[in-house]
């Protein structure tokens, strides 16, 4: 038989007598211990064996942090933990990562490729840890924008401007003097708009926080509206020629005279003989944008006067 001792200091203890050379010791705490050995046979004892030291270690700890990591797609993400110690070592497991380091770092994290558990399990002095997780979340960083609309657009009319996907939760519309609107829909209405307007529009998509590229320019044009200045002799005699003239502050305009008696001429200066009376309208409308104005003029014919008597 086997006689199993511990080394105590002025005494020793007998832990178990077997009858195999093997004896196992579970779940002793910390510490350093000396062990030994005596064979009994036939009631005679053998000398004490050889001692055997044996250090005890705590189970190191794995500790990660931080536990939940939430990333755009295309950002990097570092895998943390605030296990340490002499002589630690470090076993990271995860999708795409397998490594030693305390601290790995993951580029450019794609939806799908990157997110998932990952696993750190540390060992010191030949103990190994129960494993810790880091739950890694990857959401998807949306596409950048392209911007459509209705320019060129009169002054003081409607700018309509749509970008596309419209998968995002908010739209931030950047105008051309750098202001900044934020939406929760892909379309941007500006009312009224004016000189102020015009230039280079681009939007930027966010969901769930992650923000795309910044949209192509769309440039928006605004057309001023033409001023017109009549030049029309309102006050006639019957049979008078009716001349109708108008000027206007832009070029390239195309010009509607519209009056009485289906009166209607594309020019910019007419005539009418016989002069007839009533309310003529002149149109200005530029051949880019048809941004038009109106000027109305009433045109008076005065009959001539009747001699009663000779």
């Amino acid at each position: 038989t086997y006689q199993w001792y511990r080394r105590l200091s002025g005494r020793d203890s007998l832990l178990a007598t077997t009858g195999s050379e093997i004896h196992i010791l579970n779940n002793w705490p910390t510490g350093t211990y000396r062990f030994f050995v005596k064979i009994a046979d036939a009631g005679c004892v053998s000398l004490n064996s050889g001692e055997l030291p044996v250090n005890v270690f705590a189970l190191p700890i794995a500790t990660v942090f931080p536990e939940s990591i939430r990333k755009c797609e295309g950002q990097s993400f570092t895998l943390g933990t605030t296990s340490s110690g002499s002589g630690m070592t470090y076993q990271w497991t995860g999708p795409g990562v397998n490594t030693t380091m305390p601290s790995p770092v993951v580029n450019d994290a794609r939806k799908g490729i990157n997110d998932g558990n990952y696993i750190l399990v540390v060992a010191q002095n030949g103990c190994f840890s129960k494993p810790d997780t880091a739950r890694v979340t990857i959401d998807e960083t949306p596409a950048a924008p392209t911007i459509t609309g209705n320019s060129p657009v009169c002054e003081g009319g409607t700018l309509n401007l749509t970008c596309m996907p419209n998968t995002a939760a908010e739209y931030r519309w950047i105008a051309p003097g750098l202001d900044t609107t934020f939406l929760p829909e892909n379309v941007n209405v500006v009312a009224k708009v004016t000189s102020d307007d015009a230039g280079n529009w681009k939007v930027i998509a966010i969901l769930q926080g992650c923000v795309s590229k910044v949209s192509d320019p769309y440039l928006v044009q605004v057309r001023p509206y033409p001023r017109i200045s009549p030049d029309v002799d309102t006050s006639l005699c019957q049979g008078d020629v009716l001349v109708l003239k108008a000027t206007a502050d832009l070029t390239d305009v195309d010009w509607t005279w519209i009056g009485p008696g289906m009166f209607n001429m594309f020019a910019q200066n007419t005539t009418g003989a016989p002069a007839v009376a009533g309310l003529y309208s002149v149109i200005a409308k530029t051949m880019v944008g048809a941004c038009a104005d109106t000027v109305d003029v009433n045109v008076v014919v005065q009959p001539p006067p009747k001699i009663d008597t000779l």
